[in-house]
């Protein structure tokens, strides 16, 4: 008995989707006074980049304020701890008999005191946080693709300033039948690991030229689409800007 490698062949198609897609948008309020060159459609960006940049003079000086009332709070405390070693020492002074009350030894003043040094901590961090978020930045390399405010404008938060994306995964939405399922052997609910993920080669045309690129299908739908009665396959393309390119061309989202 002869055994025989053969290798499955099934063909199907879809688009180039951004694995990571999102919206920006500030959670702060502000006039835009800075715009990167790369926050163009198009353009390309790196991690932490800033892209835009908010007036950030109100929040500087709420900062400002916030640090004068913890120093006011920490003041504060320090008043009712010395208070609190007073009245204790007066009490022990008199030689009184019984417990003091806690209000005696001046520890709910004392109490309140930190807690208010807390609130004013926490409203210090929160200020700084505020003058940290005028800059819109993202944690990884993308492409920008749509960019929708300009310098000088005035926008509140929630405002949609643009869309990114990250280049460092594409993913292409695979439409695949019952016995093509099959014949490939990959069930619904199909979760791929390091050694069973299922290769696939892309191919489309750029320009008067044939290109490939190589990826790995890494799961299938759980569930058939009601209209097209198909069960869809994931598949992924690492990095298809850079070293997953082919000679340059890169597998960019939108293509088909």
């Amino acid at each position: 008995m002869k055994s025989d490698e053969v290798t499955i062949s099934v063909e199907t198609q879809g688009e180039v989707r951004a694995k990571t897609e999102i919206d920006l948008i500030p959670q702060v309020s502000g006039r835009i006074v800075g715009i990167s060159e790369s926050f163009a459609e198009g353009a390309e960006f790196s991690p932490g980049e800033t892209l835009i940049k908010i007036d950030d003079t109100d929040y500087q000086l709420a900062v400002i304020r916030a640090e004068a009332r913890v120093a006011e709070a920490q003041v504060a405390v320090q008043r009712e701890l010395a208070n609190a070693k007073i009245k204790e020492e007066h009490w022990l002074d008199k030689r009184n008999s019984g417990q003091p009350t806690p209000y005696a030894l001046n520890k709910p003043q004392v109490m309140e005191a930190e807690l208010k040094l807390l609130a004013a901590e926490a409203d210090l961090k929160e200020a700084r946080l505020d003058v940290a978020r005028t800059e819109i930045n993202v944690p990884f390399l993308g492409r920008v693709g749509e960019k929708s405010i300009g310098i000088g404008q005035y926008v509140t938060a929630g405002t949609r300033l643009g869309r990114v994306f990250s280049t460092g995964t594409v993913e292409i939405r695979l439409p695949l039948t019952d016995a093509q399922l099959a014949e490939l052997n990959l069930p619904m609910g199909f979760m791929a690991d390091a050694f069973n993920a299922p290769k696939v080669q892309f191919t489309a045309q750029v320009g008067n030229r044939e290109h490939t690129w190589a990826g790995l299908i890494v799961r299938t739908h759980a569930s058939v689409d009601q209209q097209t009665r198909l069960i869809y396959a994931i598949a992924e393309v690492e990095d298809p800007y850079g070293l997953g390119s082919d000679n340059g061309v890169p597998l960019a989202v939108g293509m088909f």
